[in-house]
């Protein structure tokens, strides 16, 4: 008969309903030893197992849990517990290899019959299993009887917890639902793209190769406002109940907490703009960094190195007594400066996702980080 029937698949669906309860606050000392006295109490009063039980709970540890419904052994484990034993090297004799192995097989069979009564333990706090499986008593596990000293970081932990709970809004949900819509969907998105510069007739003039990095940056630009943008107000919608009571229900009260709340949203979008924003220019750094080397090809001539095509092309004209370029050089930096630019202004002036939960928007922009090109 196994310990495990079909019903509890229909548990697990019941308990994923259920709130867990958080990790348990510290307790003084006093809480402590109160505890330990109830559990001796509860001792006292359980009935002790009878030979029948104690031979049903003996054979359902060591046959009634199948092998492969256990968890296997951390093999980190293993090596932790031969890092605690000196090192013989080649001069280990056979007893001790012997000893060794011995207590090895001991450690797995430890481990494996833990794990066993740990699930017939588990399954047995049912009464209606031990009903099921006539067990009426149990061993009793030896209580520890260890009391810990006052934590005393206890405090500033709960304070650290509570602002970043209360204004940080770290472990809020919606927090975490944003950043998986953004790593699922849009973490590849860039202003201007590596493949599709290579992509483009090259070399380019200037003025086109401008107009290019303008228009890449204007689709991505309407695909964060007609893409990004409503999807994320639709988690809001969606997940309202995580943020709605935030909002104070009368209208004469301000809503510190929920205009925080926003506030912390739009940082957390601005930083996934200001990624955006990095890896864009680092794509386009890329592009004109392919050549930085120049034509000096050194002692040893490659010949593949230079079939790369080139990014701009300049038109040469003559101009007595010389001959000058068609635009000059510095009009070129002032191009390929006026294109890294322009990929910082294309993520500037985002609307909150505020506005696109409520009409009218009285909220600022999306707040922006310093691009400035001085810095």
């Amino acid at each position: 008969e196994s310990i495990l029937r079909s019903s509890y698949s229909d548990e697990c669906k019941s308990r994923e309903k259920t709130p867990v309860a958080g990790s348990s606050p510290p307790l003084s000392p006093g809480e402590q030893l109160t505890i330990i006295e109830w559990q001796e109490e509860q001792a006292k009063r359980a009935e002790e197992p009878s030979e029948k039980d104690l031979e049903r709970y003996l054979y359902y540890i060591t046959h009634g849990v199948q092998s492969d419904m256990l968890a296997a052994q951390p093999p980190q484990q293993i090596k932790n517990i031969l890092k605690l034993l000196p090192d013989h090297g080649e001069a280990e004799s056979r007893t001790l290899q012997k000893l060794k192995s011995d207590n090895l097989e001991e450690v797995f069979h430890d481990y494996d019959f833990s794990l066993r009564k740990s699930i017939v333990d588990y399954v047995l706090r049912d009464p209606s299993e031990r009903r099921r499986l006539f067990i009426s008593s149990i061993p009793r596990p030896f209580p520890p009887r260890v009391i810990r000293g006052p934590v005393p970081w206890s405090s500033s932990y709960r304070e650290a917890r509570d602002c970043m709970v209360h204004h940080l809004f770290t472990v809020n949900p919606v927090m975490l639902h944003l950043q998986e819509l953004w790593f699922k969907n849009f973490s590849s998105l860039r202003f201007v793209r590596l493949e599709d510069l290579f992509a483009a007739n090259l070399p380019l003039l200037p003025e086109d190769f401008e107009a290019l990095i303008q228009r890449r940056c204007q689709i991505t630009r309407d695909d964060l406002l007609d893409i990004w943008l409503p999807r994320c107000a639709s988690l809001f919608i969606t997940h309202k109940e995580l943020w709605l009571p935030l909002v104070p229900r009368s209208r004469n009260v301000t809503p510190v907490s929920a205009q925080e709340f926003f506030s912390c949203v739009a940082t957390l979008m601005s930083l996934q703009l200001r990624g955006l924003v990095i890896a864009s220019l680092q794509e386009l750094l890329q592009f004109f960094t392919m050549h930085q080397d120049g034509n000096d090809f050194g002692e040893e001539y490659d010949i593949t190195r230079f079939e790369q095509p080139q990014a701009l092309v300049l038109k040469l004209r003559v101009e007595e007594p010389s001959i000058a370029f068609q635009p000059m050089l510095k009009e070129c930096w002032e191009f390929i400066h006026r294109s890294f630019m322009e990929i910082i202004r294309s993520a500037v002036d985002l609307p909150r996702v505020l506005c696109h939960i409520r009409a009218p928007c009285p909220s600022p922009p999306l707040k922006q980080p310093d691009f400035s090109m001085e810095k």
